[in-house]
């Protein structure tokens, strides 16, 4: 066999490839993480880490001076009347204290998904100092400078209602060991273990036969509602357009059923609150409000 000879001239196989550039312009860019400021179930790392699979890169105890905890989001009656959001503080009240969470922009989306998709809260941007003191029981100090300062994302109620339906005795426990978990403020979570909960009735029967009735009615509609949000939500956290919308409808039509005053008279109320803090039939009606039109619109 005749030995291979390569010409002298003949380029090397490995200097025809082309160069491949480590320039980063030939890379795309990595997302920045998220300062994610949670201040209700999300405080607690069962739910943060647990039930929503959320891998914080560094969390911290802050505090956002301008806005308050509520509990403003109609949830289920009889079962989870309402839901933690924030609103503006204005004079006086105690400002909201929860975890500010350094996270990736896909967990971020995550919580997102986990949160309604979109149905139930709307993206704000806040200003949270990060609380200086590391004892339970001392004072946490503001210290407002750029070390402490960051601006961060939280979530803030699409609709509302008024007066605030009563969260039930599970949930604001959750957000109890939350407190007691990030070692918040004693003021703070003293304040936490003040608030009333509610308690589904245990008589008169009436009371409870309309508990039973309400929820074998609504309750498979709800979870075929919070189904369809899990399963369509994108990659940008929220659900179609038209899916937010039902959802919101379901939820409106499940609250002006409660609010019948058919319903009022013959079984009670689900939220936990005295009928007197009622005046009558159309304002009742009228305390379930969107507060954001365009996230509910079809046509998002």
């Amino acid at each position: 066999m005749s030995p291979i000879v390569k010409e002298a001239n003949a380029p090397d196989a490995l200097e025809t490839l082309p160069m491949l550039s480590t320039s980063p312009e030939n890379h795309p860019p990595v997302p920045q993480p998220v300062w994610y400021f949670a201040y209700g179930s999300n405080m607690a790392s069962s739910t943060f880490m647990g039930m929503r699979k959320i891998k914080p890169l560094s969390h911290h105890r802050a505090i956002v001076p301008t806005h308050k905890l509520t509990f403003d989001i109609p949830g289920i009656p009889y079962k989870e009347p309402s839901f933690a959001s924030i609103d503006e503080k204005g004079e006086g009240g105690m400002a909201c204290i929860g975890v500010v969470y350094e996270i990736t922009r896909e967990d971020y989306e995550r919580v997102l998904a986990t949160e309604g998709a979109g149905s139930s809260y709307a993206e704000i941007e806040v200003e949270a100092y990060k609380l200086v003191g590391n004892e339970e029981k001392a004072p946490a100090d503001i210290v407002k400078d750029e070390k402490n300062f960051v601006k961060a994302m939280t979530l803030k109620a699409i609709r509302i209602r008024k007066p605030n339906p009563r969260p039930s005795v599970r949930y604001l426990n959750i957000l109890r060991d939350g407190a007691a978990e990030h070692k918040l403020p004693e003021a703070y979570a003293s304040w936490l273990a003040s608030l009333p909960a509610y308690h589904p009735p245990t008589r008169p029967l009436r009371a409870v036969v309309g508990k039973y009735i309400f929820l074998t009615v609504w309750m498979p509609v709800v979870m075929v509602i919070f189904t369809l949000l899990r399963t369509t939500t994108g990659k940008s956290g929220k659900a179609p357009g038209w899916l937010r919308w039902l959802a919101e409808r379901t939820f409106r039509t499940m609250w002006r059923w409660h609010d019948s005053h058919f319903w009022r008279t013959v079984f009670g109320r689900g939220d936990g609150l005295e009928e007197k803090q009622f005046d009558d039939e159309k304002n009742s009606q009228l305390l379930y409000k969107p507060l954001i039109q365009l996230a509910i619109s079809p046509q998002c």
